[in-house]
């Protein structure tokens, strides 16, 4: 990451839906990051490929399903260095090949848009913290593949009353 030094980086890196949510914050001095990612609903969702191709067996096909999953990632960044570690989540996101790779060895991209840090000062209990939110979203192809049995021939025979009028194979 872009000036990574693992000791500056918070102690504290929670799932948002953490026992220690925002909630339970005893400092509003004390930098802590809380985060969650979400499903989205996009168009391109909807887009989904399905290609079927020979195998190696005749009596079997090849089926492929291609669509796109759409996340959205939230980083909510609390105590007095809240803005500088949101702001460095984003410049990471936008220009680190690290970042790109992770995503990329995933199946991932990043939707470049990333807006700038918010400031949501948020009362909790009886004192204010200052927050920052940001969030990105991001485009992951999913590929489903799967065999499914074919015919791979078959005989057909044309019988009439009378019997009999015809046969071949397919």
């Amino acid at each position: 990451m872009l000036g990574y030094d693992p000791t500056s980086y918070p102690q504290f890196i929670r799932p948002l839906d953490y026992t220690e949510s925002p909630a339970g914050l005893k400092d509003p001095h004390t930098n802590m990051v809380f985060y969650i990612v979400q499903f989205t609903d996009e168009d391109i969702n909807r887009q989904v490929d399905t290609i079927y191709s020979g195998n190696t067996d005749p009596a079997l096909v090849s089926k492929k399903v291609k669509y796109c999953r759409n996340l959205r990632m939230i980083w909510q960044t609390y105590g007095d260095d809240g803005f500088e570690w949101a702001d460095k989540i984003r410049i990471n996101l936008l220009t680190s090949d690290d970042v790109h790779n992770i995503l990329k060895q995933q199946g991932m991209s990043l939707i470049p848009d990333v807006s700038e840090p918010m400031y949501i000062p948020e009362s909790i209990g009886e004192q204010w913290y200052k927050r920052y939110d940001l969030y990105a979203d991001f485009n992951q192809l999913v590929v489903l593949e799967d065999t499914l049995p074919a015919v791979s021939g078959t005989d057909i025979i044309i019988e009439t009353e009378k019997g009999v009028v015809g046969e071949c194979s397919v």
